[in-house]
């Protein structure tokens, strides 16, 4: 009945697409559960929910020091024990951990399986997940929604477009409706690879089906927008989104990117923190465009309405600076986060280094790149040690840059 989707999915290299923030507990899902066989103990129910909260909390020593004292004290673990381990594993996306423990429940249920499988999709692994898929089609448990939503997931993840049709064809021959997590997915999907027109058909889609186009919805769309390099439709569906409407619907017109038509459109709206990801995501069109100057006027009009940034609109309109050579400007940007108490992260200087290193500017790289540790104590990540290695490429220092390369390859890097 599902062979079509086991068939399909064979060993392939697997992309670098990324999804974070699609990941609940499937404790809502479950209930906390079927009745524990300790004859609803008050003493044991105490315990479970000691465990649940520490599984909630990604606490993997306090879950297992509790399930001992059940299990010292003279009572077995349910099913919902386990699952609550599983979860401590998953917050720290220990996957091989959280298998382990599925692999001793006496008889693992849809809880467990739909678990494991949106572990599986949140990191990606498509093998792993398929290979689950199968077991529990095999072991008589017919997959829900959730079920198939975690594969499209790691599907996602992996950027294996090709098996999403096969997805799609199984869910509606099993006589399950798609859900808007199904369509998002898709959505996200097509961002990531700047496919924006394929990310306006799945829209179109849900609002001929009758699911709702959320805020999530939206935000990639506009996504898709920014990375397809389509300035107009990036500006026409923010307006759209500050105006409070949610169908998705992109309006052309010429002027589009004229900065006051947004600023009275932001001034006109309502502030929430929930839209920081929106405002960051237009300036980074705006950056991409070497719009600066548009960059600038919205932050500022934000900044006035009084809303408090985050990182990544901060990190969005340092990028813009960067883009625009005004490289004093995303240094003066950097400090105004420090007197917010943000702080830049490795993200924040990895722009502003390559910024420099394009130029062939050593000295200030490296000299961020000892400020991030000893001032700000932030780890570098690779791209801010790429950004050293091109400084030194751009200068002809090939040599240097090729050890800087393999200085990351050593052990403990």
């Amino acid at each position: 009945m599902h062979w079509g989707v086991h068939a399909l999915f064979r060993p392939r290299r697997r992309g670098t697409l990324g999804l974070d923030g699609y990941f609940s507990s499937l404790r809502s899902f479950a209930g906390y559960g079927d009745q524990p066989r300790q004859r609803d103990s008050d003493e044991f129910l105490k315990l479970a929910k000691r465990v649940r909260d520490f599984s909630k909390r990604g606490n993997i020593n306090g879950a297992i020091s509790t399930l001992k004292h059940i299990k010292k004290i003279g009572y077995s673990w349910n099913s919902h024990l386990f699952l609550h381990l599983m979860e401590a594993y998953g917050y720290h996306k220990r996957w091989k951990d959280a298998l382990n423990v599925f692999r001793q429940i006496p008889t693992p249920n849809i809880y467990h399986y739909s678990y494991m499988l949106a572990l599986f999709g949140r990191l990606g692994k498509t093998r792993e997940g398929t290979s689950l898929f199968k077991e529990m089609v095999n072991n008589g448990i017919e997959p829900g929604i959730i079920a198939y939503n975690s594969l499209l997931l790691g599907i996602a993840k992996a950027g294996e477009v090709d098996k999403v049709d096969v997805i799609f064809r199984e869910i509606k021959k099993s006589g399950l409706a798609p859900t808007g997590i199904t369509y998002n997915t898709l959505v996200h999907l097509h961002a990531r690879r700047g496919d924006s027109k394929a990310a306006m058909e799945i829209v179109r889609k849900m609002r001929t089906q009758g699911v709702d186009v959320t805020s999530t919805t939206l935000n990639s769309l506009l996504h898709a927008f920014v990375n397809d390099g389509n300035l107009d439709a990036a500006v026409s569906l923010f307006t759209s989104m500050l105006g409070n409407r949610q169908d998705g619907i992109v309006e052309d017109f010429a002027d589009i990117v004229r900065i006051e038509a947004i600023v009275e459109a932001v001034s006109s709206s309502s502030f929430e923190s929930s839209s920081l990801h929106t405002f960051a995501m237009i300036m980074t069109a705006f950056a991409r465009a070497r719009m600066v100057d548009h960059a600038e006027a919205l932050f500022t009009r934000l900044k006035e309405s009084g809303l408090i940034f985050n990182r990544v609109v901060y990190n969005a309109l340092i990028d813009a600076n960067v883009k625009s050579n005004r490289m004093d400007r995303a240094l003066e940007v950097m400090e105004e986060m420090r007197i917010c108490g943000l702080g830049p992260n490795a993200t924040t200087y990895a722009n502003v280094m390559l910024g420099y290193a394009v130029f062939g500017d050593f000295k200030s790289v490296q000299h961020l790149l000892d400020e991030m540790t000893t001032r700000d104590s932030v780890e570098p990540i690779i791209s801010n040690y790429n950004a050293l290695a091109l400084a030194h490429v751009r200068r002809g220092e090939f040599s240097e840059a090729r050890e800087v390369i393999e200085n990351l390859k050593m052990p403990g890097n």
